[in-house]
């Protein structure tokens, strides 16, 4: 099995159109980004876009890779909620971590920026029963629509390049 390492090493190296294997579930790459905030500058991110909505985050510290699906304005969470000390999503509750943040892009990989996700401002959240989750609420840049992501751990084993 690769490592965190190799494996994020390994992604970026992918054209556009390549297809990725998530816990037995074959996806196509749409774009490829390594990002960075605001509130953590000197901490780089890379996420996956794939043609299904889904996508894939690479924390690089502390080496955790995340599934995220696309949910566009989370039910229930009103765009001045954003931001608040807590949440509620699907029956649960979820507690601010990340303020107030701007995401934006350091590298490109594949794609164009509008095959990724680009700059976007956001607050991020935890569950308050500490599964190794985030939600993420906020609105891209370029259209000013919510662009809300939940993202679930999953083990970078999980995670296959197809041949």
């Amino acid at each position: 099995m690769p490592t965190f390492s190799k494996l994020a090493k390994d992604i970026v190296k992918l054209p556009q159109y390549s297809w990725i294997i998530v816990s037995g579930q074959k996806k196509l790459v749409r774009g490829i980004v390594r990002l960075t905030s605001w509130n953590s500058i000197d901490e780089d991110y890379i996420k996956v876009a794939f043609t299904d909505h889904t996508g894939l985050l690479f924390l690089l510290s502390p080496k955790e890779v995340y599934l995220s699906k696309l949910l566009g304005e989370v039910e229930g969470v009103a765009d001045e909620k954003v931001g608040q000390p807590t949440v509620t999503f699907g029956g649960r509750k979820f507690r601010l971590e990340n303020k107030d943040d701007y995401q934006f892009v350091k590298q490109l990989y594949c794609g164009s920026p509008l095959d990724a996700e680009t700059e976007c401002r956001f607050s991020d959240y935890s569950p308050e029963d500490e599964a190794p989750e985030i939600l993420s609420l906020g609105w891209m840049v370029n259209n000013g629509e919510r662009a809300d992501v939940f993202c679930e751990e999953v083990s970078p084993n999980a995670v296959v390049i197809a041949p």
